[in-house]
């Protein structure tokens, strides 16, 4: 653990700029995806799905990526392996769709909001829950993911925050 602190400490400048970009692109892809999507099917859920549920996802993630580069050093391995844990189950589910139970949105936002303290990220987080939970109840019904990936987000949100600070 301590040789990957050593080199995101000597690669953090690169590294935010890399997010910075892929805060960008994979936003843009996404919404271009959908729009492509869209004219050549006509399907409104498809560029509904792309542009309104992912294209934000891929814009918070990095983002909440540049907020934990700041600090790395100062954060246990065990607060480094549940954001990594976090952040790897959120995105095989997105991934394996619903062969995983829970919903990646809800664990990873309700997880980023409770260890980000940034407030700019937090309104962030607190429209793409709003925008989770329209999407999970009102176009879904699916009421079970969103409360199983909002369970798992606050307790390993809670674990967290109670682990001690430092390597």
């Amino acid at each position: 653990m301590q040789r990957l602190t050593e080199l995101v400490v000597a690669q953090r400048e690169r590294l935010d700029v890399a997010l910075r970009l892929v805060a960008v692109a994979a936003p843009a892809i996404a919404v271009v995806t959908g729009l492509v999507h869209y004219a050549i099917t006509k399907e409104v859920d498809g560029v509904r799905f792309l542009v309104l549920y992912v294209a934000p996802i891929f814009l918070a993630a990095p983002l909440w990526m540049r907020h934990r580069l700041r600090g790395f050093e100062q954060r246990s391995g065990g607060v480094q392996a549940i954001d990594a844990a976090v952040f790897v189950l959120s995105v095989l589910r997105f991934v394996a769709g619903e062969a995983l139970t829970f919903s990646g949105h809800m664990l990873f936002l309700t997880y980023t909001g409770i260890t980000v303290r940034a407030s700019r990220y937090h309104w962030l987080v607190v429209s793409l829950l709003i925008e989770t939970t329209i999407f999970k109840f009102v176009l879904w019904d699916d009421r079970r993911s969103w409360a199983i990936g909002l369970g798992l987000g606050v307790a390993a949100g809670l674990i967290a925050t109670a682990l001690p600070r430092g390597s």
